[in-house]
């Protein structure tokens, strides 16, 4: 069978599943699961500063003063949110005593969703999760990412040392930094075909031709292939229903093809070469914990970073047997690996 280019492949997929917009045009507005509400009940929401967008987040210890105790912030990736934490959140404010803070970035789970007036640039993610940081007068923080959250975290980094806010031992606010499973390593990833779409320049046309309930079965479908084939199947599915309906709250699926350019700007070898020269450069512990099952972000991923960001004071700590989303498939484990040395 001959072959065909991306752009054509892309231009029948558009062709036909938009033959088939009347069947399911009246499609059902998605629904939030119990427990995701009893997540969006005990978070609130902050204002960002000039504009009229609010992000979502989660405070163990709110009315904490500054300081005391350790805190923890956590960074959720693409296409998920905070909500990622919430099985292991409890938990991990017992084992270690500490505050625990977890965020949505704009355009993601309970957070605003503009459709115009914001880029989501890595640049702007991090500059309002700096900004929520200083706003609840958030210091000497361990700061935990995934996924596109990396990015988020890198970006700020660079950011803080570009502004002269980089010292020993600390680094802004940040204390230590930790990085789970996400693309660090552009040339590394295991693209799969939707983000390869996205890429392409035609997720537009997908995003605006493709119905709402064809677009949600085929992201479910990519998301199920990132687990690891080890992962309970009944986490797995409960997990990527409810994360495909956060995604399309607030008609975050509109805007998909937004939140994905991220990966542009991963790609652009200038953008790499800054962020590993900061993560090279700067004076705080960098940890690197990782799911080894992962197909988009495989293990090859952190022990490439530490060659070319030169980390020679870390060590790749391996979650055997994980996958993509560690901390939805072993709460437990993935708490042991992040808490250890911490």
């Amino acid at each position: 069978m001959a072959r065909i280019g991306l752009g054509v492949a892309v231009a029948l997929l558009v062709a036909i599943l938009g033959c088939c917009v009347h069947l399911i045009k009246n499609a059902p507005e998605p629904s939030i699961s119990a427990s995701a509400v009893r997540w969006f009940r005990r978070g609130a929401h902050w204002r960002v500063p000039n504009s009229n967008h609010s992000m979502f987040y989660v405070d163990s210890h709110p009315r904490q003063s500054p300081g005391s105790p350790m805190t923890i912030f956590l960074v959720h990736g693409f296409p998920s949110s905070s909500y990622d934490y919430s099985l292991l959140f409890d938990d991990l404010v017992s084992r270690c005593g500490c505050r625990v803070v977890a965020i949505d970035h704009l355009g993601f789970g309970f957070s605003d969703k503009p459709k115009s007036g914001y880029g989501y640039s890595m640049k702007e993610q991090a500059l309002n999760m700096l900004a929520f940081l200083k706003a609840k007068g958030l210091e000497d923080v361990h700061v935990v990412a995934h996924d596109m959250g990396d990015t988020v975290l890198t970006e700020a980094l660079s950011i803080l040392e570009e502004t002269g806010l980089s010292g020993e031992g600390k680094v802004g606010g940040f204390k230590s930094v930790t990085f789970t499973n996400g693309g660090m390593v552009f040339d590394k990833i295991g693209l799969r075909l939707g983000q390869k779409i996205l890429l392409s320049g035609y997720g537009d046309k997908v995003v605006e031709h493709v119905p709402r309930v064809v677009l949600k079965m085929f992201t479910r479908a990519q998301l199920k292939t990132i687990w690891s084939p080890e992962a309970n199947p009944k986490i797995v599915n409960t997990e990527t229903e409810e994360m495909l309906d956060l995604v399309e709250y607030k008609e975050g699926n509109e805007i998909i093809n937004k939140l994905s350019s991220y990966l542009l700007e991963r790609r652009n070898p200038d953008n790499e070469k800054r962020w590993y020269g900061t993560l090279g450069r700067i004076k705080i512990p960098i940890r690197l914990c990782w799911g080894d099952k992962d197909a988009v972000a495989p293990i090859d991923i952190p022990h490439e970073l530490v060659k070319r960001a030169r980390l020679q004071k870390t060590e790749v700590q391996i979650m055997s047997g994980l996958g993509h989303f560690a901390m939805l498939e072993d709460p437990r484990r993935w708490m042991d690996t992040v808490l250890q040395d911490l």
